[in-house]
């Protein structure tokens, strides 16, 4: 062994040691994240039935809950967490997310045909892609001090939308929308354990009386 090999030996030692003890805090982490925002997806849903489905181990789940109440049959949940276990990967994935996401789609009982968009406006946050936006109108709105673009196609998709919003109540939510291809809504928003439960139930108290 050479003296230089030699010399970088205590360096890959300790970075070897900081890749096994993040592994392990990120592990710990992601692993409560995930079981906590199950049960409060559990908790605001009441679900009748619930399946889910695991996404890389320790990177989070998707879960299909059966609702069947008032207008509201099936939420489509996916939760995408940081690879905290990961030093080497969650710089880069921190500088491109920023935080946990939790996806939801709602499906009611009659499909919806409308289509529109609505989301958070702010620095540093992600702005979503919109196909053919010139065919939608464009509105801004105001809820408890947080700004949002509204685009949307008739007066129904716009009033839905924006009570989504004034019912969610919460800058978590970073993306609602209707999809007429699957008749359904869909929502992103930052995967929050001890905040997403009531706004989750709020969402969809009101889907259920659509």
């Amino acid at each position: 062994m050479s003296a230089s090999t030699g010399a970088w030996l205590p360096y890959l030692f300790l970075l070897a040691g900081a890749t096994f003890l993040q592994y392990l805090w990120g592990r710990r982490a992601n692993w409560r994240i995930i079981r906590e925002t199950a049960q409060a997806c559990e908790r605001a849903l009441r679900p009748q039935d619930q399946t889910y489905t695991w996404i890389g181990g320790l990177i989070g789940y998707k879960a299909d809950y059966v609702v069947r109440r008032g207008h509201l049959n099936r939420v489509e949940a996916t939760l995408t967490a940081l690879p905290r276990h990961s030093l080497l990967y969650l710089p880069i994935s921190w500088a491109w997310r920023r935080h946990d996401t939790l996806y939801l789609l709602w499906r009611p009982n009659q499909p919806l045909r409308m289509r529109g968009h609505v989301y958070l406006v702010g620095p540093g946050l992600w702005r979503p892609r919109i196909p053919a936006p010139e065919e939608l109108r464009e509105e801004w709105l105001q809820v408890d001090g947080h700004r949002y673009r509204l685009l949307y196609s008739t007066s129904t998709s716009r009033e839905l939308l924006r009570q989504l919003v004034q019912a969610a109540r919460s800058p978590l939510v970073r993306h609602v929308s209707i999809n007429p291809d699957e008749g359904a809504l869909y929502c992103r928003m930052a995967a929050r354990p001890d905040l997403i439960e009531p706004v989750v139930a709020r969402l969809a108290r009101l889907v259920e009386q659509l």
